[in-house]
């Protein structure tokens, strides 16, 4: 799950800010190329990098998500994807487009913009220079582009998919690859739209009763 699917998590059980930014926070220190100390102060920022964990957990192993990429896989390798490739497009497309889809609700946008706000909270937490030079660079980033509403847009989230990949051989999208995800990507768009509010139903049961996740796709 993207941050942005992190902040809906998240505000299944609080609204409180800096929660909601912990929730986030190893999405966006992955996005910075840092890493979170092992040891985190305890409160509500913990708790939120607890959630996350616990969230991931169950959603990539949830068998709607895993439906939606492996739809996605088959199709791009059908078309002359290469394995890489398309494996990191099905996966991390799919979370960017449920991104997309999550920010229909004024309430996660709200949710996020307010996360925002505890970003120099974090600082912290990277105690050298080039570190924190590197999270206070992010913060610029973020604040700079607000509220993600391009994960709406496929053109957008192919662009996002290219930069994050360009300087990863095996994974990398080229210009053929391109086209053909450009291509896929509305289709793709299609189901998670149709799937998501059944896919979050199962989610947040699962975490709310810790019942293992069912892994039986139901996409075809």
């Amino acid at each position: 799950m993207n941050f942005i699917g992190h902040a809906a998590v998240a505000l299944w059980r609080s609204d409180v800010p800096a929660y909601v930014l912990g929730a986030m926070l190893p999405d966006l220190v992955n996005m910075a190329g840092l890493r979170l100390p092992r040891e985190l102060p305890a409160g509500a920022l913990a708790d939120g990098v607890a959630l996350h964990h616990e969230t991931d957990a169950v959603f990539h192993a949830e068998r709607g998500f895993i439906a939606l990429t492996q739809h996605t896989l088959d199709r791009l390798s059908a078309l002359g994807v290469s394995r890489g490739p398309a494996r990191a497009v099905a996966h991390v497309g799919v979370e960017m487009l449920l991104d997309g889809e999550l920010l229909h609700e004024p309430e996660v946008a709200g949710a996020y913009e307010r996360a925002l706000s505890e970003l120099t909270g974090v600082r912290p937490l990277f105690t050298q220079p080039a570190e924190h030079a590197r999270w206070r660079l992010l913060e610029r980033r973020l604040r700079a582009h607000g509220t993600p509403y391009d994960y709406r847009n496929t053109d957008a989230v192919l662009a996002r998919l290219i930069r994050i990949f360009s300087g990863r051989t095996r994974l990398a999208i080229d210009a053929t690859s391109e086209r053909i995800v450009r291509s896929v990507l509305p289709d793709l768009q299609r189901h998670v739209v149709v799937e998501t509010p059944l896919l979050l139903a199962r989610l947040r049961r699962q975490l709310e009763n810790g019942e293992a996740p069912a892994n039986d796709p139901i996409l075809v």
